[in-house]
């Protein structure tokens, strides 16, 4: 019951009066994100993308990692710049509360 009650108490906390940590967790979640998939990206290039935050997905065998929509554009010029052929387009989708764990 210790642990239920310290859940409770860590997320109705209110900090400064800003409102609760739970109201900021629920609003980080209905934040949409946009997923990069860095297509095209050589095996030598994974300790780079390993460093820029970018996880390797086994089943679609490409590197990927989830910015919030005012990144994206920044990280996919990188990508296109320093990281993948020119011939490779990096794939990108919209990443929803409703979609994130399916």
């Amino acid at each position: 019951m210790a642990d239920v009650v310290s859940l409770l108490h860590v997320l109705t906390y209110e900090p400064a009066g800003v409102g609760t940590i739970l109201a900021d967790i629920v609003k980080m979640a209905q934040t949409p994100t946009i997923a990069i998939e860095a297509t095209g990206a050589h095996f030598d290039m994974r300790e780079v993308l390993k460093s820029a935050g970018y996880r390797w997905n086994p089943d679609k065998r490409v590197w990927w990692q989830e910015v919030s929509g005012d990144l994206a554009p920044g990280e996919i010029d990188w990508l296109r710049s320093s990281v993948i052929p020119a011939r490779y387009v990096p794939r990108t989708y919209s990443v929803t509360w409703k979609t994130r764990h399916r």
